[in-house]
């Protein structure tokens, strides 16, 4: 992982003082309904958030899928999943993210989303968790269902070599409910929702908006709303062609709060929904001038209340 710029330090927030509001975002663009930006305003992001002795690290990198692929990966994937995934309004969302602890051993993950830029749809996903236990999760999305391959060392004498040569398999499907899209405009993924909130123009769309979104083996129905907070401090490190330079100011957020539903109720497999880490009261802070997620809080199933702070961002 990229070395993170160090921890900026996180005044607590009233969630009590939230309130309904609408934006004046300019840009846009269409794509099912939704009004977007042209393009994302960020190439890359870094959070760090603390509390108690637990400490997360996550950067998130947005990328062109020209030829990309995940080194090692190619031949397990063969005949499961293309790799690389290309196309025109195609892109890919990576995110690696740490959790650390007094007790180690750190967990460390990496993970990889192609997705439309336009539609928000979503392709397929990599998640990789390294360390003691490794293992390699694939997914991709389908008409009436998700499928995985899940990628593992047979046994201790695999865990020093390379993913492609790993032996132990195993595939599922995780059907949709009723074996379609359910009604579903738009089947996205967590992490997508970040970019998401950078480039939707909230004065051209309706609000409460929903789209439904798989997480690990469950289909969510997703409702952004959104509200707003009382001016805050941001201070963050600032990447570019013109340079490194400090941005310390005080922001007027568009903020959006993020709840979620099982699309179907009856299931009782039910699952947390999970964005970098924070399952629930899950907010994203944007500044309305740059579109860049400043601040992202929620609730973690460890140690409860959690903020994760922008501590750098490489601009476009």
């Amino acid at each position: 992982m990229k070395k993170l710029v160090m921890f900026l330090c996180i005044a607590s927030l009233s969630i009590a003082s939230l309130q309904v509001m609408a934006s004046d975002t300019r840009d846009q663009s269409i794509g099912h309904g939704l009004r977007l930006r042209p393009k994302s305003p960020w190439r890359e992001l870094y959070f760090q958030g603390g509390k108690g002795f637990t400490r997360i690290a996550a950067s998130v990198r947005l990328r062109s899928p020209l030829g990309f692929c995940p080194s090692n990966l190619s031949k397990p994937l063969s005949g499961f999943a293309p790799c690389p995934l290309e196309g025109p309004d195609i892109r890919v969302l990576s995110v690696e993210s740490a959790v650390s602890t007094l007790i180690p051993p750190q967990e460390e993950y990496i993970q990889h989303v192609w997705f439309n830029r336009k539609t928000m749809n979503t392709y397929q996903r990599i998640r990789w968790k390294k360390g003691s236990r490794p293992w390699i999760k694939t997914y991709t999305w389908g008409k009436t269902g998700v499928q995985r391959l899940k990628l593992q060392p047979s046994g201790p004498m695999e865990l020093p070599f390379s993913p492609d040569k790993w032996t132990k398999k195993h595939k599922s499907f995780f059907t949709y409910p009723r074996g379609g899209r359910t009604g579903c405009g738009i089947i996205s993924e967590p992490t997508i929702l970040l970019y998401l909130a950078s480039v939707m123009d909230p004065k051209r769309t309706s609000f409460p908006f929903e789209l439904c979104v798989f997480v690990k083996k469950q289909l969510h129905k997703v409702t952004m709303r959104l509200v707003r907070l009382k001016p805050m401090k941001v201070s963050f490190e600032s990447y570019g062609l013109q340079g490194q330079h400090r941005v310390e100011k005080t922001v007027k957020p568009l903020v959006f709060f993020i709840t979620s539903s099982p699309v179907d109720p009856e299931d009782k497999k039910h699952e947390a929904f999970s964005l970098l880490g924070l399952q629930e009261e899950i907010y994203i802070f944007i500044d309305p001038e740059t579109g860049l997620p400043v601040r992202i809080i929620g609730k973690t199933k460890r140690i409860g209340d959690m903020v994760l702070a922008l501590t750098g961002a490489w601009l476009r």
